[in-house]
């Protein structure tokens, strides 16, 4: 099967069905592309100077609102993010201890969560915590947890805060950034929010971590993949898919399109003008009264028969069904005379073309999140993926894929035990497990000795 051919941004040629199809995109080419600007407060107080994320600054919206009209991208990021989180989290030590062959293992030790650990865990809600931070990096790339301390300068607050409301100031001379803006209300004004308050439009300067010499009551600890950036922003490995999620997300509308909107005439039938008329009776009428009875005792005939032909043709139950007529021939002229004939349409909407290019999107998109498409129960062509592939799926997964997004979760709470004092010697990591035959376990699966990240 010939792949399509891109001839535009949101145009395609399907070789096998000659045809082009055309879809209105919802992004322009240059919609990711910011730009260092001032920007007014919503509150109208006067204007911060930060780097615009897109064109609208509103990229992190627009790219959230794009994924979660998709079909596949949603499950595909929502299983890269709880692979991350694992199976909660658990507090440990650990030791290197010499082996039989002279070589040193690194030992860990699952032990109890201090007091004062597990009660900070609860008060920030640490489930939520990772969560939250997992799924941040898996959609833009990007961590910003703020952290808030009490007067004596312990750290009491944690939580994630979303990138749609953060913007990076403009970098200081050395090059860096040194504080963040929040704000419910970046990018362009729309009817949603213009009835908001002023007094609610508000937007938060959050300073950067810098250290503890001067301690800051509330602060941001930015954290990304900048592998790929514009400077300022990291972007996620996977953007550059981001036509492909456009073209899948226009084609199921196309075709609701043509459901709700579109002619579908599948069978056309052809009638005289009069053939329900009896000519003898309307030629005999002597007044107009009569010759009206004789017409509309035609039209009733008429109405009859099309009633009786909609039951017999029209829906499901009636698929297929074969009609049979009858016409008079005139043997000496040689002719049929006129009758009702009941002719099928043939209603090409190149609908298998399209399916086609649609299921070529989503390979496309599963390509693009680097996951294997049966971790996220997405069906794929050819046969069922066997219990073995599965969880070789999952264990490449995890042990490539786990490591950098998980460091850069706990690195948060490696600054709170620093900050508070906890116990030195006892560690915090997120738990794993993977899957086994049920012959070995009857759950399905064992807690992993060897952990991931931590």
């Amino acid at each position: 099967m010939s792949k399509a051919v891109a001839l535009g941004a949101h145009t395609y040629y399907l070789k096998e069905s000659q045809a082009v199809v055309s879809f209105t995109g919802q992004l322009a080419d240059d919609f990711d592309k910011g730009k260092l600007a001032p920007v007014a407060k919503p509150d109208g107080s006067g204007t911060v100077d930060i780097m615009w994320w897109g064109k609208d600054n509103d990229l992190p919206q627009q790219r959230e609102l794009l994924v979660s009209d998709n079909n596949i991208v949603p499950a595909l990021i929502e299983r890269k993010r709880n692979i991350i989180t694992g199976n909660g989290y658990f507090a440990y030590t650990k030791r290197l201890e010499r082996q039989a062959d002279g070589t040193m293992k690194n030992i860990q030790e699952e032990v109890e969560i201090p007091a004062a650990a597990a009660e900070f865990f609860e008060a920030v809600d640490l489930d939520k915590y990772l969560a939250d931070a997992a799924g941040e990096l898996m959609k833009h790339g990007l961590l910003l947890p703020e952290f808030i301390r009490n007067k004596g300068g312990q750290i009491i607050g944690l939580e994630v805060k979303e990138c749609k409301y953060m913007r990076a100031a403009r970098k200081d001379i050395d090059g860096r950034v040194k504080k963040w803006y929040w704000s419910g209300f970046w990018g362009k004004q729309s009817a949603a929010n213009s009835i908001i308050r002023k007094e609610d439009r508000k937007t938060v300067e959050i300073p950067v971590y810098a250290g503890e010499k001067d301690r800051q009551m509330k602060f941001v600890l930015p954290m990304g993949d900048y592998l790929f950036n514009d400077g300022y922003y990291p972007i996620p490995s996977w953007w550059g898919g981001w036509e492909w999620i456009e073209l899948a997300n226009g084609i199921p509308a196309f075709h609701k399109a043509n459901l709700l909107n579109g002619y579908n005439i599948r069978w056309h039938v052809e009638m005289p003008a009069d053939y329900f008329l009896d000519y003898e009776a309307y030629n005999g009428a002597v007044d107009s009264e009569t010759k009206s009875l004789v017409l509309n005792t035609a039209k009733e005939k008429e109405q009859e028969f099309l009633d009786t032909l909609n039951e017999l043709l029209a829906g499901p139950a009636n698929a297929g069904r074969t009609v049979l007529t009858k016409y008079e021939l005139d043997k000496a002229m040689g002719k049929d005379y006129p009758g009702i004939k009941i002719k099928p349409l043939d209603y090409d909407m190149k609908d298998e073309a399209l399916l086609k290019l649609f299921d070529k999107s989503n390979t496309a998109n599963i390509s693009a999140q680097g996951i294997h498409p049966t971790l996220a129960n997405i069906e794929t062509q050819g046969k069922l993926s066997s219990g073995t592939e599965i969880r070789n799926a999952y264990l490449m997964w995890l042990i490539i894929n786990t490591y950098q997004p998980r460091r850069k979760m706990l690195k948060a709470i490696d600054l709170v035990k620093r900050v508070n004092g906890w116990q030195a010697e006892i560690f915090y990591g997120i738990r794993d497990f993977e899957l086994t035959a049920l012959s070995e376990d009857k759950s399905g699966m064992q807690k992993r000795e060897e952990a991931v990240a931590q």
